[in-house]
């Protein structure tokens, strides 16, 4: 569990890149969710805002936390408490030498 969240804080200090070839539709990468769309991405820090959990399933179009059932739609809107607030977007960028998408930490 120690090991975990250091890994943690040490990812949310430092851009994290992945490929652009991701599947299309919802990824869940380490405390990131990544939604595709075509050639569109957008990012989001996988921190439920009610307690900290890890929003780490979809399940039809919502995206859910399994510590109190908080959902959220697949852009990050927060659809059903007890979280009150969206899911945090985070800054990307494409290095389309590098075929990567480089997710920014959270200011």
């Amino acid at each position: 569990m120690v090991k975990r969240k250091l890994y943690r804080l040490k990812s949310e200090q430092h851009p994290v890149r992945l490929p652009l070839d991701l599947p299309q539709g919802v990824t869940f990468h380490e405390d990131i969710i990544i939604n595709r769309d075509g050639n569109s991405y957008r990012t989001m820090s996988a921190r439920c805002n009610h307690l900290g959990c890890i929003v780490d399933r979809k399940e039809g179009e919502h995206l859910v936390c399994p510590c109190h059932g908080s959902r959220y739609s697949l852009d990050g809107r927060v659809l059903n408490g007890p979280a009150t607030h969206d899911l945090v977007c985070l800054h990307h960028r494409i290095n389309a030498k590098e075929k990567s998408l480089i997710i920014e930490p959270p200011a």
